[in-house]
């Protein structure tokens, strides 16, 4: 995912309206990469004749890092971000934001305080039992660290540049979305054969296995250990009072909510929130515990020596952390701990005995590669017994009923970006020798059936080119004065 998007940077535009209404009540993430430069002012630059605040970019980095951690599946870390160079990219989305505004403003395009509010009362996030909830509202705004003001100007510009770009909006044409169906609707006929690897005679002798651990030693290694001195707080050992959890409810009770996205009664909710009002006191009480034992007032409660593949408790902040280092509130499935740092076990060349196993797999893995290549090979020079599919697009994974569904997509995926008319594909199993005997490049059914699609396809593509032409062209109109430094 990172190389393809490394590679594809031009496609890291989020634009202001979907980061600021799709990623509502996601959280507030920050990066403070940047510093004002004009005294105790919080401008970092002008554009044209708006003003463009640190305030804005902390708000553009946090949507714009919720949406692509969407993408990672919620796995997107601040490493991974600052990899990506998405601070980067959040400021240069918000200065194209800034550029066509100032174009806004000068067409004269404007939204009222009626098309705002109207526009938040539809959000999905401040509704309860789908009616629009102020406490709701004002509840969410709090914990992302706005206001209403400023929520609102985002939404206003929001509007702004949607309305700008309506304005600007050119249907797709007949060519267009013919050539676009064309492209993503391109239908094939193949005769395949299929050749599992049970055909195959693999063995691999302690003699060969031997020689290609020697080859590769490098590759098996023990892992990186750690070893920590512990201590623990129990979540479930600490006691909460009705109120306590009341309270928390009241104030949380958004991320209450059933397989419906409808929130919880308290009743029901009851549980979930006393552990969760454990696990925040749970947290407090191990920073006090974190002091002591920083200060040597209290003892460890536990040695342990762990790694990745042997973790008692999450690694993120161990692996982290330098020999001698105090680690605070790690949280863990029984509450949260702090640790001591002792030594880091680095890895070593595993001896043969050790690795014979692994290294046996990956002989017998290569050896299995390479024969079912010559089995493809051989198969594309005769499809005298092959079999015919119908026609299929890119998209007809159920069609391939010879694959299951994952191989499908797979099959499908090489196939499609494939020029040669014949060819074959390994799965980890078997090999899928293929070659292309007839295509259809316009079927009108298929054609009605996906219109709405299509055309929505050609509008995606002619508002980024247009977006692209638009922002050079205003380059050179508006000045884009920059008052930031970089942290050091």
């Amino acid at each position: 995912m990172i190389s393809w998007m490394q590679k594809h940077k031009k496609y890291l535009v989020v634009t202001i309206w979907i980061s600021t209404i799709a990623f509502v009540g996601a959280g507030f993430v920050g990066w403070g990469a940047y510093k004002p430069g004009m005294g105790n002012s919080d401008t970092i630059a002008k554009v044209g004749s708006l003003e463009v605040t640190n305030k804005d970019l902390q708000a553009k980095y946090s949507n714009i890092y919720n949406y692509y951690n969407k993408i990672f599946g919620g796995t997107l870390t601040k490493e991974k971000a600052k990899e990506l160079k998405l601070q980067e990219v959040a400021l240069n989305q918000l200065f194209n934001d800034m550029l066509l505004l100032n174009y806004a403003k000068d067409l004269g395009i404007i939204v009222s305080d009626k098309e705002v509010l109207k526009e938040i009362a539809n959000i999905d996030a401040f509704k309860v039992g789908g009616v629009f909830s102020e406490s709701r509202y004002n509840s969410i705004l709090q914990n992302l660290g706005t206001t209403s003001y400023d929520f609102k100007e985002q939404i206003r510009r929001s509007l702004t540049i949607d309305k700008l770009f309506k304005a600007l909006n050119l249907p797709a044409t007949n060519l267009e979305q013919r050539s676009i169906f064309a492209t993503l609707y391109l239908q094939d006929k193949i005769k395949y054969k299929i050749l599992s690897d049970k055909e195959l005679d693999l063995s691999a002798s302690d003699e060969e296995i031997k020689k290609y651990w020697e080859a590769n030693k490098a590759k098996y290694k023990s892992q990186r250990k750690y070893s920590l001195d512990l201590v623990k707080v129990n979540a479930k050992d600490i006691n909460v009072t009705k109120n306590d959890i009341e309270t928390f409810y009241n104030e949380k009770k958004f991320l209450f909510k059933d397989k419906s996205g409808k929130i919880l009664p308290l009743e029901k909710a009851y549980e979930d929130v006393k552990h969760a009002v454990q696990l925040k006191k749970a947290k407090k009480e191990i920073l006090k515990k974190y002091l002591k034992l920083k200060n040597k007032k209290i003892s460890p409660e536990e040695s342990i020596v762990v790694s990745n593949m042997n973790a008692k408790l999450p690694m993120q902040k161990v692996v982290k952390a330098k020999v001698g280092e105090y680690i605070r509130a790690i949280q863990t499935p029984y509450g949260y701990a702090c640790a001591y740092l002792k030594e880091i076990i680095e890895p070593k060349e595993l001896t043969f005995d050790k690795a014979k196993t692994l290294a046996k797999a990956d002989l017998l893995a290569k050896k299995k590669e390479q024969a079912l290549k010559i089995l493809g090979e051989k198969a594309i020079k005769d499809f005298s017994d092959a079999k015919e599919s119908g026609f299929f697009t890119r998209d007809d994974v159920t069609k391939l009923n010879f694959l299951s569904k994952s191989e499908a997509v797979e099959f499908l995926n090489y196939l499609f970006s494939q020029k040669s008319k014949k060819g074959y594909y390994i799965f980890a199993n078997k090999v899928v020798a293929f070659e292309i005997i007839d295509q259809k490049l316009f079927d009108k059914n298929l054609f009605d059936k996906n219109k709405e699609k299509v055309v929505q396809g050609v509008n995606t593509l002619k508002r980024r080119e247009i977006e692209s032409g638009l922002i050079q062209r205003l380059q050179k109109i508006y000045t884009i004065k920059k008052y930031y430094s970089e942290k050091g």
